[in-house]
C-alpha cells in the first residue's frame, strides 16, 4: 500500500487542515506516494506542502454536492490510492458514498466532539459503515461514538494530534512578566466563552489582583465582537483585556505570556491547549470533553466549570499562587507530557498501522 490520498473540503489555517497537511508530509517523509485533494480554494497550508515536496491539486469540480460523487470517482480512478484518508465530515461522506464504486481502503477522520444526534448525524455515522476505520481525535469522542452507535466499535481507533514540539519551545530562559499574563488563542464566537471570561476577570481586578490578559484569534462574528468590545469597556477593561487579530507567528504570542487560559464551552481536541504546554505554559481551562485528559487538577494546570464566572475566578486565582518552583515544576511537566503524547511519530505510525 504506498499511493496515499488525503481529501479534506480546503486547505484553510484551522485546525483540522493543519493535522492532515502535517499527516500528508509525515507520510511522505515515511516513503509513501501521497497526493493532497481538496474542492475549496482556501489555500493557507498549500506552501507548506510544496515545500515539503507533497503533491497538491484543487479539484474545483468537486464543489457541488449534488454531482461531487460523480467527479469524486473520477478524481480516484485517476489517482488510483491504496489507501484514502478523509478529514471533516462533508469529506468523509462524499468518500463513504464514493467507496461503493471502488474498492480501497477508507479511513476516516472526526476532528470535534459530537453534540447532537439529529438525523443528519444519524445518517453520515450510519454511512461510516462503509468506511474502515473511524478516528476521532480525541478519547472522549471516541467513547462518544461508541456510546451512540454501538455497531461501529471495532472500527473506531483515537490517534491525538500531532503537536511541533521542535517549533513550540519555551523560550530559552524562564521568566515571569511583571504584570502576570495569560494568552487566550481562539476564534471570536459565542462558544468560546469569552463574555463569562471578562466577567471573571472584573471580579479578580476587583479584588486589585493584577493581571492582563490577551485574546488572539480570528475575529469571525462581528456581533460577538461588538458584544465583547462593549463588556470591555463596561468594565474599563481596556488595559487589562485585549484582543488580537489571528497571527501567523502564535509562537511568540506563547512565549509572551506566563499562563494559557480557555475558557470555551465545548471543544474536540484543543490543539491550542497543548501548543501552549509545549512551550511551557501551565494551563487553566473548561472542565469539558477532552481537556480534563489532558489537564489534571493542580498537576498541570486547573479546570473550572465555564459557565460558572465564580469558578472561572477561582481557578487563576490558584495559578496565580503558585510559587516559582511549582510553576517551574509545572512547565516542565506539561513539555514533557506533550513530548511524550503528542509526538509526529506517534501521530504517523499509529496511522500507520491502520493500513494492514
Amino acid at each position: 500500500m504506498s499511493k496515499i490520498l488525503l481529501f479534506t473540503e480546503n486547505l484553510g489555517s484551522g485546525g483540522a487542515e493543519r493535522q492532515l497537511a502535517g499527516l500528508a508530509v509525515f507520510l511522505k517523509n515515511k516513503g509513501y506516494d501521497v497526493q493532497v485533494v481538496t474542492y475549496l480554494k482556501r489555500q493557507f497550508y498549500e506552501q507548506y506542502l510544496i515545500d515539503n515536496g507533497v503533491k497538491y491539486k484543487l479539484h474545483p469540480e468537486l464543489f457541488n454536492k449534488y454531482t461531487r460523487i460523480f467527479y469524486l470517482y473520477k478524481v480516484i480512478k485517476f489517482y488510483n490510492p491504496s489507501v484514502i484518508i478523509s478529514f471533516l465530515p462533508s469529506a468523509n461522506i462524499s468518500m463513504c458514498l464514493a467507496k461503493i464504486f471502488y474498492s480501497c481502503l477508507l479511513i476516516v477522520s472526526e476532528r470535534s466532539h459530537t453534540m447532537t444526534f439529529d438525523w443528519k448525524t444519524k445518517l453520515r455515522y450510519n454511512l461510516y459503515r462503509i468506511a474502515d476505520w473511524i478516528v476521532p481525535n480525541s478519547v472522549s469522542e471516541a467513547d462518544n461514538i461508541r456510546e451512540h452507535f454501538s455497531f461501529l466499535r471495532k472500527k473506531i481507533k483515537s490517534i491525538p494530534n500531532f503537536v511541533d514540539v521542535e517549533y513550540f519551545q519555551p523560550i530559552p530562559k524562564w521568566r515571569i512578566n511583571d504584570v502576570p499574563t495569560f494568552l487566550c488563542v481562539g476564534r471570536l464566537i459565542p462558544s468560546k466563552n469569552v463574555i463569562r471570561l471578562i466577567d471573571a476577570v472584573k471580579l479578580l481586578v476587583d479584588k486589585n489582583i493584577k493581571l492582563k490578559f490577551c485574546w488572539v484569534g480570528k475575529q469571525y462574528d462581528k456581533k460577538y465582537l461588538l458584544e465583547v468590545q462593549n463588556k470591555i469597556e463596561q468594565y474599563n477593561l481596556e488595559n487589562i483585556f485585549y484582543l488580537k487579530d489571528q497571527t501567523e507567528n502564535i509562537l511568540e504570542e506563547y512565549q509572551l505570556a506566563d499562563y494559557f487560559c480557555l475558557p470555551t464551552l465545548y471543544e474536540g481536541y484543543p490543539n491550542v491547549i497543548c501548543e501552549a504546554m509545549s512551550c511551557g505554559l501551565p494551563i487553566v481551562c473548561s472542565n469539558v470533553y477532552e481537556n480534563s485528559k489532558i489537564v489534571i487538577e493542580g498537576e498541570n494546570g486547573y479546570l473550572f466549570d465555564p459557565n460558572r464566572v465564580e469558578e472561572i475566578k477561582d481557578s487563576i486565582i490558584k495559578i496565580l499562587s503558585l510559587d516559582n518552583l511549582s510553576l517551574n515544576i509545572m512547565k516542565e511537566r506539561n513539555r514533557n507530557k506533550v513530548i511524550i503524547n503528542n509526538s509526529k511519530d506517534s501521530f504517523v505510525e499509529q496511522y500507520i498501522s491502520l493500513f494492514v
